[in-house]
């Protein structure tokens, strides 16, 4: 038979490898390399996370945490709204009947609209706003983030009220009423 050989084998012996599988199964893994992988990696990573993050997220809000309502002397809307007391931080309680519509941030080079500070209406009873002129039951509230309210819930605030020109009414703190 020409062109064929034949190999006998004892059972016993395992085959040897070739030279390039034994190259390749002895040369060890450099540390370099696996330091490289994972700055490779986490470079990915961190830039998804960007692209996600500005383009398809939308930038994260951080809002002021605002603490409980202190010990201050308590007045009713109704009271507050008289501007018979003087400027100073009270104690008042109301339902929330409206919030302020959040603004994002605005693009670069994007023509956004003025954005105007958020703020929430509360009153002293649960009654459904519609855009109208306020009533001596109601105030308006200014805050820094209004996301941690539900329209129609009971709450107690903390307001410091400054009585100059602009009669303004600004959150301290605030507990959900029981």
């Amino acid at each position: 038979m020409q062109g064929v050989k034949i190999i006998y084998m004892n059972i016993n012996e395992s085959p040897k490898p070739s030279l390039v599988e034994s190259k390749s199964l002895n040369k060890p893994f450099k540390k370099n390399h696996v330091v490289i992988l994972i700055v490779f990696f986490l470079l990915i990573l961190s830039t998804c996370t960007f692209f996600y993050i500005k383009y398809i997220k939308g930038p994260f809000i951080v809002h002021k945490v605002y603490p409980s309502i202190s010990n201050n002397p308590f007045n009713t809307i109704h009271e507050i709204n008289q501007k018979k007391i003087s400027s100073g931080i009270y104690n008042t309680e109301g339902y929330v009947i409206y919030k302020s519509r959040e603004c994002g941030d605005c693009p670069k080079g994007a023509m956004c609209s003025f954005c105007e500070p958020s703020y929430i209406i509360i009153s002293e009873k649960y009654i459904r706003y519609v855009d109208r002129p306020a009533i001596d039951s109601e105030i308006r509230i200014s805050t820094d983030g209004n996301e941690q309210f539900e329209y129609g819930k009971k709450y107690k605030f903390s307001v410091k009220i400054n009585n100059s020109a602009m009669h303004s009414i600004e959150l301290v703190g605030f507990n959900i009423s029981k």
